[in-house]
């Protein structure tokens, strides 16, 4: 696993979307204040694009966060 660090106050990554598949959390960890860590090697279905797989570190313009 690569682990990279996101501001959840800014960010738009897949890996915080709550369209993008991962209802247990396995692609974050805790971090300080207002970022998270987060699997950069981990691909999820998005749920907003017709399942289609999608890598944590992509964005798109349908994002909503689930943090």
């Amino acid at each position: 696993m690569s682990w990279g660090i996101l501001n959840i106050k800014s960010s738009k990554k897949c890996a915080i979307c709550k369209h993008w598949f991962d209802p247990a959390g396995t692609a974050l960890k805790p971090h300080m204040g207002d970022f998270l860590q987060f699997d950069q090697n981990a691909k999820k279905p998005c749920l907003k694009h017709g399942q289609t797989i999608k890598p944590s570190w992509a964005q798109c313009n349908e994002f909503e966060s689930k943090v």
